[in-house]
């Protein structure tokens, strides 16, 4: 197992899961080298199979032999024609955060903001779309801030993102970088700046109106 990853990147996944789970599913890892992207291999093995963000694995082609390999590799890599295994990443097994290897940027760390009322007290708990983030679509979050609508700054991003419905939450740019934003898009606008807000909130539990300062009731928005 080549393990190519940039050591000075501290919040890059270390993709530590995934190795522990080929491990877990039987898979012998005879030897396991550490390669840095900007070494002379490093470039070597990036041009070879054209690899364009760290980090990945490559598996040597023994791995081939194993049933796991043969039946799910094709979700989240590619196999070579030295018949290597090369981890891609994809909505399987997204490998965010990252580092872009033609830009060198840092990619797939979002930030986050919370948008509730605190007066309404039956409205369901905004945190909910955290678990469904990170445990549904394996969203990394960086930064995470929470706003009242009765604040200045709630305020201020309910007039730049004409948001009519609370709770909602704001999604960086950044989510636009995994495949799963797709998906999100049914649920959510695209803003000019890029950010994701959430508008289907009726589609979560009880929300309050801002437009007619009413709160509705999940039993109301059914009927």
């Amino acid at each position: 197992l080549l393990h190519l990853k940039d050591a000075a990147c501290e919040k890059c996944n270390d993709l530590a899961a995934l190795i522990n789970q080929l491990r877990a599913a039987g898979v012998k890892i005879a030897e396991e080298k550490i390669i840095e992207p900007g070494s002379d291999e490093g470039k070597d093995i990036i041009k070879k199979y054209s690899i364009d963000f760290a980090p990945t694995i490559i598996l040597s082609k023994d791995a081939g032999y194993y049933e796991l390999i043969q039946q799910a590799w094709g979700q989240i890599g590619s196999k070579e024609t030295d018949d290597a295994y090369v981890f891609r990443g994809g909505a399987a097994y997204p490998p965010f955060p990252l580092i872009n290897l033609t830009t060198g940027k840092l990619r797939g760390l979002v930030n986050i903001v919370y948008l509730a009322d605190k007066s309404c007290a039956e409205c369901y708990d905004v945190s909910q779309h955290r678990e469904i983030l990170v445990q549904g679509f394996s969203v990394k979050l960086d930064k995470e801030e929470a706003y009242d609508i009765g604040d200045a700054k709630g305020k201020e991003l309910a007039v730049k993102y004409n948001i009519t419905k609370v709770p909602a939450i704001i999604l960086s740019d950044e989510i636009g970088a995994y495949p799963s934003s797709q998906a999100l898009r049914q649920l959510f606008s695209v803003e000019k700046d890029g950010a994701y807000v959430f508008r289907q909130v009726q589609s979560v539990g009880t929300y309050k109106d801002l437009t007619a300062s009413q709160v509705v009731k999940v039993e109301q928005q059914e009927q």
